[in-house]
């Protein structure tokens, strides 16, 4: 009897645990699914420093959308390195930085992005407090939200998460990065490509690209052959 009753109770058991790891499967599809519905907000709000720019106009490459802020020196005791390590990291890929500062006024940020070199034809900069709460980003110290290629938002982090080697910081956005293989593609642009060309066809792969520039760039491939 006893022994019946100990496999009634094993069957039990083991029904118990298939039942658990039923619910969790169908929970995380539904994590899964609600992650993936997740739509990216708009950037009409967005105060560029050039002409607009949209996710829809943007959609085939990578896009990472950068909150940050100039007010905590903490903060600012890194952001050089980190900016740097990105800069490096995007260099010749199919990925865009939108970097939207949220400060509650924009005053002294071009002094702020000049000191850190912070500019490049895939470095899009704009200003934009709302866009924290737009992303649920929490606060606008570095923080960011990562778009793939499909136009869907993949993660989001902080940016100043690094790893230590020694004194060195190895921040893990721009690892990401460099590492990924699936960040999307060009329209335009070829591996072979000089880095004068391809700066001349960033505009168009932005879709930022007017008479003047599509212009030169024709000439400028006319000439390259």
């Amino acid at each position: 009897m006893s022994t019946v009753c100990s496999l009634v109770r094993h069957l039990c058991l083991a029904a118990l645990l298939v039942m658990c790891a039923a619910n969790t499967a169908v929970i995380a599809q539904e994590e899964g699914e609600k992650k993936a519905a997740v739509v990216t907000p708009s950037l009409d709000s967005v105060k560029w420093a050039g002409k607009a720019v949209s996710f829809d106009t943007l959609r085939g490459k990578t896009v990472v959308v950068l909150v940050y802020a100039t007010w905590c020196p903490i903060c600012n005791g890194w952001s050089g390195e980190l900016f740097s390590q990105i800069k490096e990291a995007i260099a010749g890929k199919p990925v865009v930085i939108l970097a939207i500062n949220a400060d509650k006024s924009p005053q002294g940020l071009r002094e702020y992005l000049t000191q850190r070199g912070f500019f490049a034809p895939n470095i899009l900069h704009g200003y934009d407090p709302s866009m924290v709460a737009k992303l649920d980003l929490g606060n606008n110290l570095f923080n960011y939200a990562l778009i793939g290629s499909d136009g869907v938002l993949q993660k989001t982090g902080s940016g100043g998460t690094f790893l230590s080697n020694g004194d060195a910081k190895k921040f893990t956005l721009p690892k990401f990065i460099s590492e990924s293989k699936t960040l999307g593609k060009f329209k335009f642009q070829r591996q072979d490509m000089s880095d004068e060309v391809s700066q001349l066809l960033w505009p168009l792969e932005l879709g930022l690209a007017d008479g003047a520039a599509l212009t030169k760039a024709k000439r400028t491939l006319s000439a390259e052959g």
